[in-house]
């Protein structure tokens, strides 16, 4: 009886339960799980402008970008902690942490009145409660589907583009109209509704789950690979360079994002209004990189779109340095947005393939490495920017982001050769598997 026990957990998933209807439901809930973790973070343009204006404006640009940075290297990184945890069957209980820590957090800073007070709640404890939330809402999407992976990343992820749109225009208006303690008031309760909405989504359709499970019980893997961080896993090349391709794609992504307004203002003389505006069609720019780049990832793989991606978003960035007009801008802006969307929808997909890792009961733990990674860039990256950009001067901020963007591409070769060639081989495997059946039937 044993023995048949231990040889029913070590099999993979059935086919069956992956691609079933019930799933695309955990795509909704994710999607309103990623506007309420992503929203503030791609929303702090916004909040960055009337920190350095008005609220905190003793402080230098620098000072203020570290809370934007910290923010977003949370909600990135923490991953390294809730992915090992929703793997071993505490998915719940980090939604409802993270939920509880997204509402008490905007009520929080309606309070604040020093630098300090600002720092760590909306940089520590909004950017650590987002991450419980969404490394652990990624990986239920990414192993719920098999043949729709990439799509249904895609479909979830557009939540991250509709809260980029909504909270750096809701921040704009909300602070002219109602105050800087309301508008954190305001967003606290709109979190909150999106928190009952998601949470109700997941807990009528997700299975109970046991400590000792997995994601959705899709397996229950080794004591040895089920440890919350896997440091050997920095000596294979291709996770190695995987995890570096992350952090540098993220050290430039968001150097244009926590810059637009002040760009648009300063080098271009726009208007406070339309430089906000910046942000969210840049953000809304991204939902369709979200999504119909992953119509093709589903048929070629992740890889190809994410490096095509890559090297494209360098390019953009080398031209953000001839861009002298509110057209150039606006072109800038929607190019991309739209390849920087692929990003967010690609590179989890990437981490299900091998030997990026090595099956799925480890993807939350391997994920969570990958977003250490990547959020390390995001702290790197706003402060470094900030320290290049002199005046109205964006050069070398540009420059540096685009030639960081380039070696992301290049980091990014050897981890697409190894897996295609890995993919080749289980695909042999398989056909000669066919031909053996054929054979003993015969």
């Amino acid at each position: 009886m044993a023995r048949s026990e231990k040889n029913e957990s070590s099999d993979p998933p059935p086919q069956a339960s992956l691609d079933a209807p019930v799933a695309w439901f955990r795509v909704l809930a994710a999607f309103l799980i990623f506007i309420a973790a992503w929203g503030p973070s791609l929303g702090f343009g916004a909040f960055e402008f009337f920190y350095a204006s008005d609220f905190l404006s003793n402080y230098s640009s620098s000072a203020i970008s570290w809370i934007g940075s910290v923010q977003a290297t949370l909600l990135i990184t923490t991953g390294v902690i809730a992915g090992p945890l929703c793997d071993r069957g505490w998915l719940r209980v980090l939604l409802i942490v993270s939920s509880l820590g997204l509402v008490v957090g905007f009520m929080l800073l309606s309070l604040c009145r020093q630098y300090y007070q600002v720092f760590l709640t909306q940089g520590v404890l909004l950017g650590f409660s987002a991450g419980l939330a969404y490394t652990p809402a990624l990986s239920v999407v990414s192993v719920s589907f098999a043949k729709y992976r990439a799509i249904a990343v895609g479909l979830a992820s557009i939540g991250t583009s509709v809260g980029g749109v909504i909270y750096p225009i809701a921040i704009r208006r909300l602070i002219v109209t109602v105050g800087f303690p309301w508008t954190a008031r305001i967003l606290g309760f709109l979190n909150l509704f999106l928190a009952i909405a998601s949470l109700s989504i997941f807990f009528s359709i997700a299975p109970s789950t046991a400590k000792t499970t997995g994601v959705l019980k899709l397996r229950e893997a080794p004591k040895s690979s089920q440890a919350l961080f896997q440091p050997k896993a920095f000596i294979e090349p291709a996770f190695a360079l995987f995890a570096f391709a992350g952090l540098l794609q993220f050290l430039a992504f968001y150097i244009p994002v926590f810059f637009l307004p002040t760009y648009g203002i300063q080098h271009l003389g726009l208007s406070p209004d339309l430089a906000y505006y910046m942000v969210a069609v840049l953000n809304g720019s991204s939902a369709f990189g979200r999504t119909l780049p992953s119509l093709v990832a589903d048929k070629t793989g992740p890889f190809p779109v994410l490096v095509v991606s890559t090297f494209a978003s360098s390019a953009i960035l080398f031209g953000w340095i001839g861009v002298h007009n509110l057209g150039g801008f606006i072109a800038f802006v929607v190019l991309y947005g739209f390849f920087t969307g692929v990003f967010i929808t690609c590179s989890p997909v990437c981490v299900t393939l091998k030997p990026i890792s090595p099956d799925l009961s480890v993807f939350g733990t391997r994920l969570g490495m990958i977003l250490v990674c990547v959020g390390l860039g995001v702290l790197i990256g706003g402060p470094s920017a900030a320290a290049l950009v002199k005046g109205d001067d964006y050069v070398k901020a540009q420059v540096f982001a685009a030639v960081i963007m380039a070696a992301a591409g290049v980091a990014l070769l050897y981890p697409w050769m190894v897996t295609e060639r890995a993919r080749k081989a289980d695909q042999q495997q398989q056909q000669e598997a066919e031909r053996e059946g054929m054979q003993e039937k015969v």
